[in-house]
């Protein structure tokens, strides 16, 4: 569980892939990353995903704002382009890094989320 009351992006996950060790077993293009999980808040959040690059700063792949709601509520966002010639603004780096953010819209009703999960889809090439 993480709870956010900022209205700047926290990373509130992550996850890495050892790219040396796996590269026989992953095409190079068409990578496409999402996240589910619940959410609460009193006012709207926005969900986002993004690259991490080796030098830490963050290429946001897509996101996703969400209205306020009563109780805990399921939520999704993408699938977005997360690698190769779909996915221009990520850099082919050593060891993909990509971050799941959380922000609210005033800072005033913090956002609590609960089981999110990251998930990653690689479609093979046509060749």
């Amino acid at each position: 569980m993480a709870t956010v009351s900022s209205t700047t992006p926290q990373a509130v996950g992550s996850f890495t892939i050892p790219w040396a060790s796996i590269r026989e077993l992953l095409p190079d293009s068409r990578w496409a990353l999402w996240a589910s999980g619940w959410g609460l808040c009193a006012g709207s959040y926005t969900m986002a995903l993004a690259y991490q690059k080796d030098d830490s700063s963050m290429v946001t792949i897509g996101s996703q704002t969400f209205p306020a709601a009563g109780g805990y509520v399921k939520r999704q966002i993408g699938p977005y382009a997360a690698r190769g010639t779909l996915a221009p603004t990520v850099p082919l780096e050593a060891i993909p890094s990509y971050v799941l953010l959380a922000s609210v819209a005033d800072g005033a009703s913090p956002v609590t989320l609960l089981n999110w999960t990251c998930w990653l889809r690689m479609t093979p090439r046509n060749t």
